[in-house]
């Protein structure tokens, strides 16, 4: 059984090197895009970040784009911090 890819997935595996050397990556994957704490229905790739920075505070070379060259739509979002328990 064959199992058909988005494209967004397709997206992500062909662009994932342009993101992976960003300031602060942490993971990318193909989901849907959140506005105001609300998921959309929207497809898109949605980067992880370790702190979201203003983009003032970022060189265009640092900067996650917001659409990839083929026109996928990207979501960056700051990852919660961890705590290991006790």
């Amino acid at each position: 059984m064959s199992e058909e890819r988005s494209k967004e997935d397709l997206a992500l595996e062909k662009y994932f090197r342009l993101l992976v050397d960003k300031k602060g990556f942490s993971h990318a994957r193909a989901y849907f895009r959140t506005r105001d704490g609300v998921l959309t229905d929207e497809p898109c790739i949605v980067v992880g970040v370790h702190k979201k920075l203003p983009l003032c505070q970022l060189t265009e070379e640092e900067r996650i784009p917001a659409v990839l060259p083929d026109g996928t739509p990207m979501d960056v979002v700051e990852m919660q911090k961890l705590t290991a328990l006790k």
